[in-house]
């Protein structure tokens, strides 16, 4: 599991919650929870994932912007 240190991608988080998804003693409420969270994260174009993972920072504008 990458949880340990620094996540370094949008795909190592959607891995980690698909672990919890499958593996931590969850309610099936929380799974479907955490289920909707990765259809989310994988719905993010590449070119996003690409610029968080470079940038570590949201493309979106700040509010003191």
């Amino acid at each position: 599991m990458s949880s340990i240190g620094q996540y370094k991608s949008i795909d190592d988080v959607i891995s980690d919650l698909n672990v919890m998804i499958t593996e931590a003693p969850l309610p099936n409420k929380e799974r479907c929870q955490l289920a909707d969270i990765v259809g989310q994260l994988e719905g993010i174009p590449n070119s996003t994932r690409q610029h968080i993972a470079e940038k570590g920072d949201c493309i979106a504008l700040h509010h003191d912007d």
